[in-house]
């Protein structure tokens, strides 16, 4: 049997303080009362009651401390030459810092003016270290300490009273580490859940305790899983649709705001589908233009017909040996970025998929900066990568600097993430980001760029943040159940907290295992076969990719032709194994928070078996050829939402080439729609959809009506007309095109 055992937590505390005397009595004394404080605090916290009967679970956690005498030393202590964290390093939860350091001349200065690799040091530690709470000591006054968003600091006096310095400590403790949303849900359905008066019918559990047909459920399933099933009849514990009232909802919100790096986060409990439809909803206005990164799941196409924008889709290639989409390329993005528009068509937002399904990074930071200075909001789909803040695998070095891959941190404006996809939450728990600079952008910014943002978003005469998120809750209102799933909304919370304590840990953990099996697999199969960057966006076109990350997470295996795959997957499922998605070309396996490594091992052992299945036959890299640029090269000739909501008819799939399309037909996964509402459709389109029904059923092709024999997709009358606006952009588009 596996062995489910937790591991022991740890936590070490970082201190750094040039003086070896400082260092001494922090050690002797005030470590050993933060030490005892610490270890209460999260056993009393993470402790519960046993899956197996009513034994107690009480965590393991040992405490350790590390001391630095300077910046210099503390960086190369936590991390190595590499980037990548140390031992030390994996399991920081906590910098205690003095706040004034000697500089090149011994005399004393800032903290926050020391420099690493071309940091401050604060930016540093919020770049490498976002996550960690970071305590300053201070020999000056409060009104002399330059304290960072989010830091915490007391007088380096303090420490003359151990107990009390611990205890000044302590009290930030639930402010970083405590989900107070989640225990108190536990603690409503421990204490009173029981004898609810109030939704949901099945009255806490006893609709299925007391039946002789549900008991077997009910045992299942456990009893704190229905005591906790609440309505919002429970005001104590928040409201999803107004969690700016105080309750344990809003605290947590407030966490995972500093947690995720944003300027506000907000809980969403039915997938990121409905984050993308809420925020594009509430930031467009029919007709404006968005560009569209033309592979983004099939929610933003919804979105956009919703919000009635327009959009001009920035086009990417298929990759044919794979049977994937590759990334937009930099060329294709700052192609548009950049352009000149005529203003009834100049685009009010960027919206990218980072990381795609296979798992591409873009170079956020690099994209932001060029868009806000072009009047152009960028919005990251970010679903596939809610760990990307993390560890520090997920930077890279730019001009001597640090630069983030998530989009919070590099300057994005907002961001999305499906929590649920890799880390610990329930299925449909999502987050929305807003960036940080948001705010400073619609109420402190002037240029006329974005002057269509401050007259949207604005409250009597002036631009208002608050008008905008009033508006963001309308709009959620709309999507929102009003009996939202509570222990989804627990997960959230704990999912963000978990990430905050031993996040960085369990990346680098996984990040060796998947390193350490790419190498394994590729010496049993005796040839390339885990996909990287150059084998999706190919080896001819690296240099208009330079910047973009493959997250190693996303471990793709490339079969060594199409009949292989089908027996790869049979090999596969004879092993109990599930794969999150295949196409023609190549089969893909999520490694998340919860993988461990005997998934891993029990692959290797499928892939050693069958190996003859996999690899890259004829070359380890993939060229231009194997490319197609044309099948998501066209642009809508109807608005989306006229195109969906005018008339419309049925007609064979074969019959529907030269027609304009008024619905979407979406291969999944991965969700990509091929047709289009309001796009003309062509022959390649048609036969990428047949590739997809024949390599699978018509059921995994989302949207396609099934008649007789035949395979249909609703179409618009021949005599449907441009619009004017649609007419103005189409020549946009080409002018763009044939400048670049």
């Amino acid at each position: 049997m596996t062995n489910t055992k937790p591991r022991t937590l740890t936590l070490t505390v970082v201190h750094l303080d040039d003086e070896e005397s400082a260092r001494k009595t922090f050690k002797r004394h005030a470590f050993k009362e933060l030490e005892l404080r610490l270890g209460e605090f999260f056993k009393n916290t993470f402790s519960g009651r046993s899956s197996v009967g009513d034994k107690a679970f009480v965590p393991e956690v040992k405490i350790k401390l590390q001391q630095y005498e300077g910046v210099q030393e503390m960086a190369r202590g936590l991390l190595n030459p590499d980037g990548m964290p140390t031992d030390i390093g994996e399991t920081v939860g906590l910098f205690v810092l003095d706040y004034y350091l000697p500089g090149p001349d011994g005399k004393p200065k800032e903290l926050l003016q020391h420099r690493i690799e071309g940091h401050t040091c604060d930016s540093w530690l919020e770049t490498v270290f976002p996550h960690v709470p970071v305590f300053l000591l201070t020999v000056g006054g409060y009104d002399e300490v330059h304290e960072p968003n989010g830091w915490e600091y007391s007088s380096k006096d303090d420490l003359d009273n151990p107990q009390e310095f611990a205890q000044r400590l302590a009290i930030h403790f639930p402010d970083w580490w405590l989900p107070d949303f989640a225990r108190n849900l536990e603690k409503y359905g421990s204490a009173t859940g029981s004898m609810s008066w109030h939704t949901p019918g099945h009255n806490s559990g006893n609709a299925f305790l007391r039946s002789p047909i549900q008991r077997a459920f009910f045992d299942t399933y456990k009893r704190q899983t229905f005591t906790t099933d609440l309505s919002v009849s429970v005001d104590a514990l928040g409201d999803l649709s107004e969690p700016d009232l105080p309750s344990p909802l809003n605290t947590a919100l407030q966490r995972s705001c500093n947690i995720f790096g944003s300027g506000e986060s907000l809980y969403i409990t039915n997938g990121t589908s409905t984050s993308n439809k809420a925020m594009l909803m509430t930031l467009l206005r029919p007709g404006e233009v968005v560009l569209l990164d033309r592979n983004c799941h099939k929610s933003v196409h919804q979105a956009v017909v919703m919000s009635g924008a327009l959009p001009l889709y920035l086009t990417p290639v298929y990759n044919k040996k794979l049977g994937v989409w590759a990334p937009l390329s930099r060329t294709e993005i700052m192609r548009y970025v950049t352009a000149k528009y005529d203003e009834n068509v100049r685009p009010r937002m960027l919206i990218l998929t980072s990381c795609t399904y296979e798992g591409v990074l873009y170079p956020i930071h690099e994209i932001a900066a060029v868009c806000e200075a072009h009047g152009i909001l960028l919005y990251a789909d970010e679903a596939w990568a809610p760990y990307l803040r993390f560890h520090p695998f997920y930077t890279q070095d730019v001009n001597g600097r640090k630069e983030r891959y998530n989009a919070t941190d590099a300057g994005a404006h907002f961001a999305v993430q499906s929590t649920h996809k890799g880390l610990a939450a329930f299925s449909q728990a999502s987050m929305i980001h807003v960036g940080k600079g948001f705010r400073r952008l619609l109420e402190e910014t002037n240029t006329e760029e974005f002057s269509w943002l401050r007259e949207r978003f604005s409250f009597e005469g002036a631009p208002s943040y608050e008008r905008f998120r009033h508006e963001l809750h309308e709009v959620l209102r709309y999507w929102h159940s009003t009996s939202p799933h509570y222990p989804m909304l627990a997960s959230l919370d704990r999912s963000g907290i978990q990430m905050r304590i031993e996040g960085m840990h369990l990346l680098a953990e996984r990040l060796r295992w998947v390193e350490n099996i790419t190498k394994r697999i590729e010496d049993a199969v005796g040839r390339a076969c885990v996909a990287r960057m150059e084998h999706i966006v190919g080896s001819d076109q690296s240099n208009n990719f330079s910047g973009y990350l493959k997250d190693p997470l996303k471990l793709i295996l490339v079969f060594a032709d199409e009949s292989s795959g089908s027996d790869f997957k049979k090999a596969l499922e004879q092993a109990h194994i599930q794969w999150e998605k295949s196409s023609s070309g190549c089969i893909e396996f999520l490694v998340t928070v919860g993988t461990f490594n005997g998934h891993l091992q029990a692959l290797l052992r499928v892939i050693v078996d069958n190996k003859d299945l996999l690899g890259l036959r004829d070359t380890s890299s993939i060229d231009e050829s194997d490319f197609d640029s044309e099948i998501a090269a066209g642009q809508v000739t109807v608005l989306p939402r006229d195109a969906v909501s005018g008339p419309s008819e049925l007609v064979p799939l074969e019959d529907s080439i030269g027609r304009v399309c008024a619905q979407m037909l979406v291969p999944y996964p991965p969700g990509i729609p091929v047709f289009l509402p309001g796009l003309e459709i062509t022959a390649k389109m048609v036969e990428l959809v047949n590739a997809a029904i024949e390599s699978g059923s018509a059921h995994d092709v989302h949207g396609i009506f099934e008649g007789g024999d035949g395979h249909f997709v609703r179409v618009l009358p021949p005599e449907v007309a441009d619009s004017p606006l649609v007419e103005a952009l189409r020549t946009t588009v080409d002018r763009i095109r044939t400048a670049g």
